[in-house]
This record gives C-alpha cells, structure tokens and sequence, in this order.
C-alpha cells in the first residue's frame, strides 16, 4: 500500500510539473491573436512542450528511409533537416534538399533554450521543438506582436514557430542558439527556402508522426495520406553530429 501511495504521489508530480510548463508557455488566446485565421496548430504548438516527455527518438529522414523503407526525399521535393544542437559539426546547421539531392547548407539560430521574457511581457521557455512538420502557412511579411520584430519570409511550422530572414542586428548571431525559438536564417537564404516552398505546392503525401515513423492504416496495409504542403521540415537535435 506504501508502495502505491508513493507511486501515485510520483505520477501526480510528473503531471503538475507539466502543467506548469504548459500553463507558462504562450497560451491558446495568444496564438490565436497571432493566427487568427489559424487555430488548428493550437493543440500542436502546446503539444511541442509535451514531447519532452516522449520515449520516442526524432529520426533524420534517413534513418527512417532505412527503418521502414519510405523513401522521405523523394516523396517530398523539399527536404529541410535543422540540427538544433548546441555543439558539434553540423550544429545550429540547416540542410536543404531538393529533389533527393543535397542543394545547400545554411548556418542558423535557433531558440536560446531557456526561460525568459518576451517584449509583450510574457514569460516563455525560448525552445524550437523536435520533430517532423510541414508548413501551416507561409508568410512574406510577418510582424510578430509577441516579440516586437519582423520575420520576413516566414514558414510556421508549428503554431508561432517558424524559419524566417535574421533581421540585421541578429546576423551576427547565426551559427549559435540566440532566438526566440523560430529558426533564423540570412534573407537571402530564408527568401530562397521561402519560394521553393512556394513553388512545390500541396500535394497528397503520406503522413508521418512527429518522430519521423510513417503512419499506416488499422491493418498496417497502407500509409496513410493527407494533402499538405510539400516541404518536409526535421529538427533534431544531436550534438555529435
């Protein structure tokens, strides 16, 4: 019986912790304010601070081509693989394939990792989520309210979160973890990925879950298909890579 009580008391602390990550974490009103046309990426945005908690491994588009055969690069005309790692070799790095081949290598911030406050007064956990997405929408000229700055040539991937131009204060800062969790790139490079992203579309294309593991029907006979854009957007992170 001591047992149990200490296991319940366990598994009720785990679930408050997270709903203080939760509840400090830009709320469903503030997105929407942001998207108000765009309240379906709610559930996934707050879904990002959950995966922590997730035993599962997010897969490069390569290790889930050799796990299950689904060949990522060909399905998806665009590939973009970011590697939000603190260190390593391709850390804070962005790798760009078109067409199943390897078109470019783009140095990149992404978020500080670390809770702070935002210029409209909020305290957030400046992370950039793991895991496999596609674009919800894409923006030319985006104002974010939150953060008080342009990002131009945005791609949200994931509620506010997206790969958009450094304005050119924060050039200087590529190449390290220095934002507010969105990935930051040199305009040229955020309006290049932007236009291609444009340029291939919608399409229907199988699904995958967020850690890069295709989805299949009840009888695992087929994979499962939805239309959605193109482009297919991985951020890992792994420091020795």
């Amino acid at each position: 019986m001591k047992k149990m009580i200490l296991v319940l008391g366990f598994l009720s602390s785990l679930t408050q912790a997270q709903d203080v990550i939760l509840d400090d974490l830009m709320t469903p009103d503030e997105i929407e304010q942001e998207f108000s046309d765009q309240v379906t990426s709610i559930t996934n945005y707050v879904e990002t601070f959950a995966q922590p908690f997730s035993p599962q491994r997010i897969l490069t588009p390569q290790e889930s081509f050799e796990l299950y055969g689904v060949e990522w690069k060909k399905i998806y005309p665009l590939v973009v693989v970011i590697n939000k790692a603190k260190q390593g070799p391709t850390a804070q790095r962005m790798i760009v394939y078109k067409n199943g081949q390897k078109s470019a290598t783009y140095v990149v911030s992404t978020g500080r990792e670390k809770w702070e406050i935002s210029k409209s007064g909020k305290r957030y956990f400046t992370r950039t989520p793991t895991g496999w997405f596609t674009p919800t929408r894409l923006v030319r000229n985006h104002f974010s309210r939150t953060w008080q700055a342009p990002m131009d040539f945005s791609i949200f991937f994931i509620g506010g979160i997206a790969t958009h131009a450094a304005v050119k204060s924060s050039e200087r800062d590529l190449g390290k973890r220095a934002s507010g969790g969105c990935v930051r790139l040199l305009r040229s490079q955020a309006r290049d990925l932007f236009e291609a992203s444009q340029r291939v579309g919608q399409k229907v294309v199988p699904k995958f879950d967020r850690s890069g593991r295709p989805l299949y029907n009840s009888a695992r006979t087929k994979l499962l298909t939805s239309k959605q854009y193109q482009t297919l957007i991985v951020v890992v992170d792994q420091p020795g890579r």
